[in-house]
């Protein structure tokens, strides 16, 4: 069994919680084009989660939907590009809403 001291159990807990310190999807700007970057694949105790890292630098949640589309284009490469169009209603269901993106 390996020991660690305080400091570098720390300094691994403080990574940890960085590598999931992410901005809501809804936090962005609507109408601004992002470039993703990387797409880094979770799982959570809710289901599937994707955080995408920005060419500025941001690291955001995707959304679902998004996250649908980026593994069916899993062989498109990366950069890709992304504008954040707002809420919008389900044509489905009028009482559910979602967020909508344009990507390329």
């Amino acid at each position: 069994m390996t020991n660690i001291t305080c400091e570098q159990f720390e300094q691994q807990l403080q990574k940890q919680k960085d590598a999931l310190n992410a901005l809501k999807w809804r936090e962005l700007q609507e109408g601004q084009i992002y470039t993703i970057k990387n797409a880094n694949f979770i799982t959570t105790q809710y289901g599937e989660a994707c955080i995408l890292d920005l060419s500025d630098g941001q690291r955001v949640y995707s959304p679902s939907s998004l996250i649908k589309r980026l593994k069916q284009d899993k062989d498109v490469p990366f950069p890709r590009y992304v504008r954040p169009t707002g809420r919008v209603q389900s044509k489905k269901n009028p009482a559910q809403t979602y967020y909508a993106f344009d990507l390329v």
